[in-house]
């Protein structure tokens, strides 16, 4: 489930995954897949030098936000109103508690999700750019601290909430953690310190 996270200049937003069948992440009114989330991590990383840098990320974007969905309605069965419903239509939320994990192979349904994705939202290139004398991290208008910016990452190597199932994290976060685990030396900026503990 998406968690509340701390910008600077926002207030609070939702971020992460919202329905376990998927690798969809959202961030409050945006939509990307985890894969291209941690490819675009790992080439901010190789630019986190000390030095401000910028770049485009591809997303999804919701324009009308009642079309986004009621999460808790949907997972509860009550409402399914929007994207996030629908979505919930085809993956309901498990009878059995022991069954909510995240699952790692949620990009096999990504042939479900993208083109109902598509039915909802419109794609944009949002720039991302980095603060390196403030350790800021900006993501379209969001201004993340260094802090909460590591979160992000650390949310999804756990697998959010409730966490993956037990087969562990999907190859593509393995390869972000051992791709930052390589740099760890020499990242200075908004990478540095960022553990997976």
């Amino acid at each position: 489930m998406p968690l509340p996270f701390e910008t600077i200049n926002k207030g609070t937003v939702a971020f992460g995954f919202f329905n376990i069948e998927t690798d969809l992440l959202l961030l409050d009114h945006l939509f990307f897949f985890a894969p291209e989330f941690c490819s675009k991590i790992s080439e901010l990383a190789q630019y986190d030098q000390g030095i401000d840098y910028s770049s485009y990320f591809e997303v999804y974007k919701i324009a009308d936000p009642s079309q986004i969905g009621d999460l808790m309605g949907a997972i509860h069965g009550r409402n399914f109103q929007g994207f996030i419903g629908h979505v919930y239509q085809i993956f309901p939320f498990p009878k059995e508690p022991e069954n909510f994990r995240q699952k790692t192979y949620g990009f096999r349904n990504r042939h479900i999700i993208e083109p109902l994705l598509k039915e909802y939202a419109s794609m944009f290139s949002i720039p991302i750019m980095t603060d390196s004398t403030n350790q800021i991290i900006s993501i379209e208008k969001m201004k993340f601290s260094k802090e909460m910016f590591q979160e992000l990452i650390r949310y999804v190597w756990r697998g959010g909430y409730p966490k993956w199932s037990n087969e562990g994290q999907p190859d593509y976060i393995k390869t972000l953690k051992e791709e930052l685990d390589t740099k760890s030396e020499g990242l200075k900026g908004l990478f540095q310190g960022l553990n997976f503990d």
